[in-house]
């Protein structure tokens, strides 16, 4: 777990940067105020000269003023949103993040057990207790490491490691802190749709821009020659209708407001992550992807800002009557902007930086993580589960298959979400709670909630079925990880003890490695497997649980004595 060594230094840069924004505030207030009382002497006293000139320069010094002000804004934004971060890292640490705001719900696939087995999205989940990632594409890729993930090399989990150790890290958090999630329904592709898409400039889009460039040099010779001063009105004229009538491109009907400030908030991500200095080589390669390329995401920016002020009515239409202005942004977007492919691997790296901020608190909010390695069987050294405060760590070595035995409430199933855990977040490319593991590269199977789809209609002994369909399709393809929780609890005792002999036999002869938990001491004389249970103690007749795995089968259960404890039953 990483001290916090800045955060008392914060709120004495907090207090300072609301002090600039505060003289900066009564400076703009006294330049608008200003302004208003010269622009009514101007209209009420009539002296124009004067009070022109002075509502001019005061205008100019409020606008300014306005300009020069916004970076202070901005860094007193960024200040109260690192607060806002550290308090976000304190709740993680006490096991406090179910108010998150982000827990990935959209992500969740219900064909795929293991997501809602191992809580992975959704309201206490995983990802909620993870994710950092703001950005459309972040958001994405860190679901997609959860459900179908991509291999990422020793580099990537490098970095993770530093940024776990790195309290400057909390520096690119409270910049992606500004993203909204509506912003994060816009996709990539949707955003870069202004670089990507092939622009047809037509020849009769010329026709108001020529009439724009007739009526400019038609205006100095009225005034020389005195010729006919109403000439001009016809080309304004021409310019609106035909930017109207002729300019035809879906690119212009964009909600430019939602882009624009998307574009706004990659420009200040990308200049946050270049003033952030983690000595890490593959963050500084990822760096310098993103650094080279804000010059075309201030670019679009730019045109985002146009477009969006084409959406005001009144704005737009003396924008295409004075300058044709529908189709000088054709002719920009057509011959300004180049290819958008070099900007998406920009915004790519953006999303790994994410990706990496949100792995990285596995290390940075625990006590205990270690970067997993590969093995050839599963190794782990007092692993944890990251959502359970104070949770009691567990190590085991497993190659083969288990049968899991122990009383109600005692860490089975825990044990089992651990292992699953671990195992999903090294095949995503993170660290994992642990203080050591090893494993093979591995899908998992589980069947942990088959009850959960009673509400779908579907009686639990059927929901169990439904998944030890897609066990035993999984095994036979490759080398898994099964996890089952109460195997067929759903039927009878005779026939659950038959049934489940015979799906570990199957598991054995194709060497899938697998915990089985049950109640049913039989299937603890099952050939090929090896036994572990959880235990509890009675001191003045409390139960207590030590919640540590122990080698060999349980040999008793607590069932008769809840029942005593709440008076159903008698002695």
């Amino acid at each position: 777990m990483l001290e916090f060594k800045k955060y008392n230094e914060l709120e004495e840069k907090l207090n300072h940067q609301k002090k600039i924004t505060r003289i900066w505030s009564l400076i703009r207030a006294i330049l608008a105020i200003a302004s208003i009382i010269f622009i009514i002497c101007l209209l009420s006293i009539g002296d124009y000269l004067l009070y022109g000139l002075l509502s001019g320069v005061f205008l100019a010094l409020f606008f300014i003023s306005v300009s020069l002000s916004n970076p202070s804004y901005k860094a007193l934004k960024i200040i109260e949103n690192k607060r806002k971060v550290y308090e976000r890292h304190n709740q993680r640490r006490n096991k406090n993040f179910s108010h998150f705001s982000d827990n990935g719900i959209e992500f969740k696939d219900k064909e795929d057990y293991k997501l809602s087995d191992l809580d992975i999205f959704g309201p206490k989940s995983l990802y909620q207790y993870l994710n950092e990632a703001k950005t459309p594409l972040g958001r994405a890729l860190l679901a997609k490491q959860f459900k179908d993930p991509i291999e990422l090399d020793s580099n990537f989990k490098s970095m993770v490691k530093n940024l776990a150790e790195n309290e400057d890290s909390l520096e690119l958090e409270a910049s992606l802190m500004e993203f909204k999630k509506g912003q994060a329904g816009i996709t990539t592709d949707e955003f870069l749709s202004i670089v990507s898409k092939k622009i047809e400039f037509k020849i009769w889009y010329f026709i108001p821009i020529i009439s724009f460039i007739l009526m400019l040099v038609y205006i100095p010779f009225i005034f020389i020659f005195g010729i006919n001063p109403y000439i001009p009105l016809v080309f304004l004229g021409v310019n609106f209708i035909s930017s109207k009538l002729l300019i035809r491109d879906d690119i212009l009907t964009k909600d430019a407001n939602s882009y624009y400030y998307l574009s706004d908030l990659y420009v200040d991500l990308s200049l946050s992550i270049k003033n952030t200095n983690i000595e890490d080589e593959y963050y500084q390669i990822l760096k310098k992807k993103i650094v080279d390329e804000i010059p075309l995401i201030k670019k679009i920016r730019g045109i985002y800002t146009f477009l969006n002020i084409r959406k005001n009515l009144l704005l737009n239409i003396i924008l295409n009557i004075i300058f044709s202005f529908d189709s000088i942004m054709i002719l920009i977007l057509r011959f300004k902007i180049k290819n958008g492919i070099e900007l998406k691997d920009s915004l790519k790296s953006i999303s790994l930086i994410e990706l990496a901020l949100s792995y990285k608190n596995i290390g940075m909010d625990n006590m205990e993580y270690c970067v997993p390695e590969d093995g050839d069987k599963i190794d782990a050294i007092d692993m944890y589960h990251p959502f359970v405060l104070n949770c009691i760590p567990n190590s085991i070595s497993l190659d083969s298959g288990i049968v899991l035995t122990g009383s109600n409430m005692s860490g089975k199933t825990t044990f089992m979400r651990t292992l699953g855990i671990c195992i999903l977040l090294k095949n995503a490319g993170s660290i994992v709670p642990a203080k050591s593991f090893k494993a093979p590269n591995m899908d998992i199977y589980t069947s942990l909630r088959a009850n959960d789809m009673l509400q779908e209609g579907v009686s639990t002994f059927y929901a169990e079925i439904k998944r030890m369909k897609k066990i035993n399709q999984a095994i036979k393809e490759s080398k898994c990880l099964v996890l089952v929780d109460e195997i067929f609890k759903g039927t009878n005792a005779l026939e659950r003890i038959e049934a489940s002999k015979k799906v570990i036999e199957k598991l054995n002869n194709y060497h899938a490695i697998f915990i089985i938990s049950t109640h049913d001491f039989e299937l603890c004389d099952t050939k090929g497997i090896t036994n572990y249970h959880f235990e509890e103690n009675y001191i003045d007749d409390k139960i207590s649980f030590d919640y540590k795995l122990k080698k060999g089968p349980g040999i008793k259960g607590n069932a008769l004595y809840l029942l005593k404890m709440s008076g159903i039953i008698e002695e």
